[in-house]
């Protein structure tokens, strides 16, 4: 996912510079920030939010329908 939540409540991007842990909007769970290397064509690193040791797979989140861009 791009966004998650910090303690404050605060939405959160998934970005270089953001934190290593943050919480998830849908389950309040904790989620650590991952990153993911482009293919050669597009160059880059992909940074997104997953659920810590892939723990509360019932999130919503985790359901195509609720992740949008």
């Amino acid at each position: 996912m791009k966004n998650a939540m910090n303690q404050a409540g605060e939405t959160i991007t998934a970005q270089a510079g953001a934190p290593d842990k943050a919480i998830c909007p849908y389950c309040e769970e904790a989620v650590i920030l991952r990153t993911r290397r482009r293919s050669v064509q597009e160059g880059g690193v992909t940074y997104f939010w997953r659920h810590e040791n892939h723990t509360n797979r019932s999130c919503p989140a985790r359901k195509p329908s609720v992740i949008t861009g």
